[in-house]
């Protein structure tokens, strides 16, 4: 009857201990609600005008005091002007005109909501640009865990300004038959490639390569579409034709592996995948666990029960008087 009632106690126990780990878990992944934004998200702006753009960094509401992000932008916006902001990073990676790629760390402070710098940008010609974060990362101020949930990258449409009286050219979206260009008889194409990210992979985890087994592999950083946070676009150009392998990886892990012959009379080549949502790793170590301790739970009281056993063989015959 006691080992019964023993048993039973464990069992409560391993259930509550279970419950518990599940809601520490949980907490802990809503925790992580910091965000590396730009800011507008989107705009209209009038070609041959100047605007700003600020990146900021907001903890979620949590302290920090490291960060870093690879940002980019497209050919149709150029940078004139970068002012650093109010985060008062030293910074490991600085970011310039030419780059605005950043990392830093606070020395002795922390900071909740900043602005890392302020960006002064011109339209190169009409259509939609972007300014794009990808490979993000923000440490908190106590134990360094990370805080980065989201990033939002900026788009902005250039339109002309029909009373300015300026002559440009027209940055128009590529025609569905334009050639591939050829240098010395080899046919290069430009490929947009697009993944599609389940839930529990955060976009700025990922890096998307081509061809990745060769030395002179071209690789390329993802960035969030606006209004589609799950979404990573990679650009690849010049890209000779044939067969080649396009890899994605989130923090060093394959997601996905696609062969694609590259080929056909059009010089832009736009294609994608979907990735599927995958068992988080603590699920696994969690079942080993609960395995491993009921593996020990009936080791334990088979090991009692033969052992009683083999003091009292016929526990139903009582010695006499």
């Amino acid at each position: 009857m006691g080992i019964k009632i023993t048993f039973y106690n464990f069992f409560a126990y391993l259930v509550v201990g279970i419950l518990l780990f599940l809601f520490v878990s949980r907490n802990a992944a809503f925790a992580e609600n910091g965000a590396i934004s730009v800011v507008p998200e989107s705009a209209t702006e009038t070609y041959g005008q100047e605007f700003n753009v600020d990146v900021e960094i907001d903890g979620g509401g949590t302290a920090f005091n490291a960060a870093k992000a690879t940002v980019t932008l497209s050919p149709e916006l150029a940078i004139q002007s970068l002012t650093l902001g109010n985060c008062g990073f030293a910074l490991v990676r600085t970011p310039t005109e030419s780059n605005p790629s950043f990392a830093g760390v606070i020395l002795g402070g922390s900071s909740n909501v900043c602005t890392i710098y302020t960006l002064i940008i011109k339209g190169k010609g009409t259509g939609t640009g972007h300014v794009l974060v990808s490979d993000a990362s923000i440490k908190s101020y106590k134990g360094a865990g990370e805080l980065l949930s989201s990033v939002r990258s900026g788009s902005y449409t250039i339109v002309q300004n029909t009373s300015s009286g300026i002559n440009f050219t027209t940055v128009s979206a590529p025609s569905p038959t334009q050639a591939p260009l050829v240098i010395n008889g080899a046919k290069l194409y430009n490929i947009l490639y697009t993944v599609s990210l389940p839930k529990n992979i955060p976009a700025s985890s990922v890096i998307v390569t081509l061809d990745p087994q060769l030395p002179s592999k071209i690789s390329a950083a993802p960035a969030t579409e606006p209004g589609s946070p799950q979404t990573v676009t990679a650009t690849f150009q010049n890209v000779s034709e044939g067969v080649h392998t396009i890899t994605a990886y989130s923090n060093d892990r394959t997601i996905s592996t696609q062969i694609a012959n590259i080929t056909g009379s059009n010089r832009n080549l736009e294609f994608g995948t979907s990735t599927k949502q995958g068992v988080p790793s603590w699920i696994w170590y969690l079942i080993g666990v609960i395995l491993a301790v009921l593996l020990i739970v009936v080791g334990v009281f088979a090991y009692k029960y033969f052992r009683k056993r083999s003091v009292n063989p016929n526990p139903s015959k009582q010695p006499g008087p």
